[in-house]
């Protein structure tokens, strides 16, 4: 096999892999939104093989997706959820819940929830 055609099959299994694998994580659900793909695209026109510099450029930003990507995930609505499970976290109760009314910061104080502060001590 020559060396072109070798490489030309190793970058189609990359892209068949990304591929795969986009297809595999969407669509991603938020509360409001839902993020789909479509028409999943591999644009070689303005490539220049030669480009270190912007082959570097797109590393990078490509890093940063699959880190923003990650991020997300993370934060996502269904993994806060399977998270506060793991740590055995509820939901307070109505009686837990105060709300400050304080217009300015300083007002704003820690307090214990009513009847709480009597049974501690």
């Amino acid at each position: 096999m020559a060396t072109g055609s070798l490489i030309d099959k190793q970058w189609q299994d990359i892209q068949t892999k990304v591929h795969d694998a986009l297809k595999e994580n969407f669509p991603v659900e938020g509360r409001k939104q839902k993020l789909v793909l479509h028409n999943i695209l591999f644009d070689e026109s303005a490539a220049d093989h030669n480009d270190i510099q912007s082959q570097e450029q797109a590393k990078l930003k490509q890093d940063r997706a699959a880190l923003n990507y990650a991020e997300a995930k993370l934060l996502s609505p269904q993994n806060m959820n399977k998270m506060a499970a793991t740590l055995k976290m509820v939901d307070p109760s109505p009686q837990q819940v105060q709300f400050l009314e304080g217009t300015a910061k300083r007002e704003a104080q820690n307090r214990m929830p009513l009847g709480i502060e009597e049974a501690i001590q």
